[in-house]
């Protein structure tokens, strides 16, 4: 989630790829939190008539939701490696080139 339209728009600018992981992280984490609680609901009554097998269907949505987590934090180690940086106070949005970077100690 982006804390300014100016961060979103730089990152969609500068960074596509960072963006569409965010964008798909967060969709797919909606989805996984809908479909777990979906299956909450429903999985109780089908277990009843079908049996404990069908409580494998309670793993998609977790590999889903963890898979969505695995997405926005790659997509923010791309931001963190390419030099982004966003300040709060001012809504600006500064790229650090490499060589600064480097010259900078740890």
């Amino acid at each position: 989630m982006y804390f300014s339209e100016t961060e979103r728009v730089e990152i969609k600018e500068s960074f596509p790829l960072s963006y569409h992981l965010e964008l798909w992280g967060e969709i797919l984490q909606l989805y996984s939190m809908l479909l777990t609680a979906i299956s909450l609901v429903v999985l109780p009554i089908i277990t009843y008539f079908q049996g404990w097998k069908v409580l494998l269907f309670i793993f998609v949505p977790t590999l889903l939701f963890f898979f969505s987590l695995f997405m926005r934090a790659k997509a923010k180690n791309i931001l963190k490696k390419s030099g982004f940086y966003y300040d709060y106070e001012s809504d600006s949005v500064t790229i650090v080139p490499q060589k600064e970077r480097d010259d900078i100690p740890k």
